[in-house]
């Protein structure tokens, strides 16, 4: 979609070229025409730039593979230090948190009609990493957040809010939140994160598995 940006562009510029030649040489109406057109091309050229932008920010959805890796460390009391890797690119992103648990956000995109006859594929894009804290005492109140961190940029064109707040792309574009469970924080503990569907499942590794395995294990029988 870029190139199909840059190709606007480029006829808008050289529909403002012919204008301005029109006008030099006294024919006013032709200059208009060429002006308006040129107008409309730069204005598609915009358009067209900025959805490929956003959509440039989005992951391709290629079956069930993992798609980021989230590593804790405690760092201080109720302060922990989580490493977000993204699969397989291996980006990395560095957060302290506050709290008891965590949850990571991520927004999902799928297209319908002539978007994916052109080849509009579904994809997702990681949103935020929440942390959260239990009431004290342990109480029936759910946690709540003490921090939420962007794990993307948002400037420019928004595709996905877009789509939710407007009925004209709703035939064209789905646009859907997944999430993952709201799990406790825990020092040197690894988590795998995959897509699934309308939420993200997260599967521990390494110690965090052995200690999932052992509180289970260690649960008494209902």
């Amino acid at each position: 979609m870029t190139a199909v940006a840059w190709v606007f562009g480029l006829f808008g510029a050289l529909a403002m070229l012919l204008a301005l030649s029109r006008v030099a040489a006294g024919g006013h109406v032709a200059a208009a025409w060429h002006g308006a057109l040129s107008a409309a091309l730069v204005g598609a050229a915009v358009v067209v730039g900025g959805l490929a932008a956003d959509l440039a920010s989005y992951e391709p959805r290629v079956g069930d593979r993992p798609i980021a890796e989230l590593y804790f460390e405690q760092v201080g009391t109720r302060r922990y230090r989580a490493t977000l890797t993204r699969l397989p690119g291996g980006r990395m992103q560095v957060f302290e948190l506050v709290g008891d648990t965590w949850r990571i956000d991520a927004r999902t995109l799928d297209f319908g009609g002539w978007v994916r006859a052109i080849g509009g594929r579904p994809g997702y894009r990681l949103d935020r990493l929440v942390a959260l804290e239990r009431a004290p005492g342990g109480g029936a109140a759910e946690p709540s957040p003490t921090a939420r961190f962007a794990l993307g940029t948002r400037d420019g064109f928004d595709l996905w809010r877009v789509s939710r707040s407007s009925g004209r792309w709703r035939e064209l574009v789905t646009a859907s939140d997944a999430h993952s469970e709201e799990l406790p924080m825990s020092g040197k503990s690894r988590f795998e994160l995959t897509l699934a569907g309308d939420r993200i499942e997260v599967q521990p590794t390494g110690d965090a598995a052995e200690e999932m395995i052992a509180e289970e294990s260690a649960a008494p029988a209902r």
